[in-house]
């Protein structure tokens, strides 16, 4: 279920960057390995051309405490069951930037592009994105936090990029779920 919900970001952004700036594959989702390859150089990152981009970038999925006590009951004819919630999950997502040099300018650009699509579009839900109702998937936030990018940097031991950090909840996983795996909605992924 997370997936959808960052193909879902992923193709709405990357829609967002292609109609305002007219250039495509901006956005490029990539792990912590890619992106310290990429910055060390290694050669397995060079099929991807991540340089002169902007990176998504997944650092942490972390269970919302509060969703802990999940257990509720359902009246079933003169009996209940117990069922369990869904558990409720944040999504901590790096929006990095690989604009180097006489391109450095251009790069921020684009995060500032992308900070104005998230201070402007925060919420996700079924009245303004079709997408939720289609994927049958749960309404969303998106917030922009404060970090410290720094302990990133320091952990891949790579210098600090341009780069923000979002916040994506409450994301609902529960057993019912289906749990298909297909990419056919990420463009570029």
């Amino acid at each position: 279920m997370l997936h959808k919900y960052i193909e879902l970001i992923y193709n709405k952004l990357n829609d967002h960057l292609t109609s305002n700036f007219k250039k495509e594959n901006i956005l490029k989702i990539t792990n912590n390995i890619e992106l310290y390859d990429f910055i060390n150089n290694k050669s397995n990152t060079k099929e991807k051309n991540l340089e002169n981009s902007i990176l998504l970038n997944i650092c942490k999925i972390k269970l919302e405490e509060m969703a802990l006590n999940n257990h509720y009951y359902e009246q079933v004819g003169n009996s209940y069951i117990q069922r369990k919630k869904p558990l409720s999950f944040n999504i901590y997502i790096y929006f990095h930037s690989t604009f180097y040099d006489e391109n450095y300018m251009e790069g921020l650009t684009y995060l500032s592009s992308i900070i104005s699509y998230f201070h402007t579009n925060s919420t996700f839900n079924n009245e303004n994105t079709t997408e939720i109702i289609q994927n049958n998937m749960s309404e969303f936030s998106i917030n922009i936090i404060n970090d410290e990018a720094d302990k990133l940097y320091d952990s891949l031991k790579i210098p600090y990029m341009p780069s923000f950090l979002t916040k994506i909840g409450l994301i609902p996983i529960s057993s019912e779920d289906n749990h298909d795996i297909t990419y056919a909605g990420v463009k570029n992924f």
